[in-house]
């Protein structure tokens, strides 16, 4: 259990993230869902926070942006909902979108993970082997 800083409930001197964390912001609602994009954005909050830690300086709330879900489907099939920034509500998609999505987003990961250039040749490589991704996979 984290408090909204993101600090343990135990000792304040500990701080959470990910699978290792589990923040309800309000009471009563659910709890920021265990996704990889809610641990991005954690360690994205945290990596300020801490420096501000250091500074002794007011830590403040981490809030969670719930920027939809793709989940991939074999090697041609993907489906996926992405939060309503036009009109408000969430939009369901599928088909060749959905794989484009997904494709640009697995990309993306691979870039933060490896940098631009290794992300890159790790795309050439996946071309000229046949095989670009895990047949099953949720972001």
């Amino acid at each position: 259990m984290v408090t909204p800083s993101l600090q343990t409930t135990r000792d304040s001197n500990i701080f959470a993230l990910g699978d290792c964390a589990s923040y309800t912001p309000v009471a009563g609602q659910a709890p920021v869902p265990p996704k990889a994009q809610a641990a991005h954005q954690e360690a994205r909050f945290l990596a300020r926070t801490l420096i501000m830690r250091l500074e002794n300086q007011a830590l403040p709330s981490f809030t969670f942006h719930d920027r939809g879900s793709l989940v991939s489907l074999g090697e041609h099939e993907a489906v996926g909902n992405v939060p309503g920034w036009l009109g408000g509500r969430t939009w369901f998609m599928e088909g060749l979108l959905a794989r484009f999505s997904y494709w640009l987003l697995y990309r993306r990961h691979l870039a933060i993970l490896l940098g631009f250039n290794r992300a890159f040749l790790a795309q050439l490589g996946s071309w000229f082997s046949g095989r670009s991704q895990p047949r099953v996979k949720l972001h």
